[in-house]
């Protein structure tokens, strides 16, 4: 099976447990996520090596559903774990964890963009 896709299935079984878990107080930000995300990947046009899925032979379903798995977490984290204690704190774990997963991805996992330009 493809990487990109088990790793968007798992991604979309998180969205769905994270909704589940806690319903009302996630499903505006969830939305407000795949709004922006949609908007984002339909303006940027990503293509990684190997096989990608489009919707509208546009929208590149890997990204997008891992743009809104991260807005989704990021504002779970500031709203329930985080909450008002530090803002910085905030940014600073959500690049750690950002550049991790970006780094598993590029180096381990070996998901490349087709672009000329580094990922």
């Amino acid at each position: 099976m493809n990487i990109k896709l088990t790793i968007t299935i798992a991604a979309l079984f998180v969205l769905l447990i994270i909704l589940i878990r806690y319903k009302k107080s996630v499903a505006f930000p969830m939305l407000l996520a795949v709004i922006l995300s949609a908007l984002w990947t339909s303006v940027y046009r990503y293509e990684y090596v190997g096989e990608n899925m489009f919707l509208f032979n546009r929208i590149n379903i890997y990204p997008l559903v891992l743009w809104i798995c991260g807005l989704t977490g990021l504002s779970l984290l500031q709203s329930h774990i985080v909450k008002k204690r530090n803002f910085l704190l905030l940014v600073c774990a959500y690049l750690i964890v950002l550049f991790t997963f970006e780094a598993i991805g590029y180096y381990i996992l070996n998901i490349r963009l087709t672009s000329n330009f580094p990922s």
